[in-house]
């Protein structure tokens, strides 16, 4: 199993500074997809997590 702190290969070339970037892209996008998911109407909870894990709500953001 690999370890937290390795980088995917797709990253590799990356500065730290480029990272921090897409990191908090992705946490805003993420935010951004629940928050819009929630307007529509109520989220079951065994529907997929709109901030695109693949897990369930209920396993993920539902908390």
């Amino acid at each position: 199993m690999p370890s937290r702190n390795m980088r995917p290969s797709a990253f590799a070339g990356l500065a730290n500074e480029e990272l921090e970037h897409i990191k908090a892209a992705s946490l805003s996008l993420r935010r951004r997809r629940i928050n819009d998911a929630r307007a529509k109407g109520k989220i079951g909870r065994n529907e997929p997590c709109p901030c695109g894990s693949g897990k369930k709500y209920k396993r993920c953001h539902g908390q």
